[in-house]
């Protein structure tokens, strides 16, 4: 049912929410889902261009 579903995880290490995320991420690794995982040095919590890792990621999907 997951296909070649990838999931991406991208955090900054000074995010508060980076324990929790940490926790998620080996959970979905043992349900078999394939992870991107980009940690962001310095970042806080959304302090860092999250919208441009997305145009990044879905412009790899897309082989542009």
């Amino acid at each position: 049912a997951r296909g070649t579903s990838k999931l991406f995880f991208t955090y900054g290490d000074l995010d508060f929410l980076k324990p929790d995320i940490e926790r998620a991420i080996p959970f979905y690794e043992g349900l078999g889902f394939p992870i991107d995982r980009q940690i962001v040095p310095g970042a806080e919590h959304c302090a860092f261009d999250a919208h441009g890792r997305a145009v990044a990621v879905f412009g790899a999907f897309l082989g542009e």
